[in-house]
């Protein structure tokens, strides 16, 4: 997705505690939801 590949060039590019409360929102949102539910099925 475009929000998974911008975390990615984010982390590489070190942007700082912005970017992670970002990443961290991005999860929070949906990724990490996302996740759980390919584990279980």
């Amino acid at each position: 997705t475009l929000a998974g590949s911008r975390s990615q060039v984010a982390i590489a590019a070190g942007s700082g505690a912005a970017v992670a409360t970002d990443i961290l929102t991005l999860w929070n949102g949906g990724m990490q939801t996302q996740v759980h539910d390919s584990i279980k099925k």
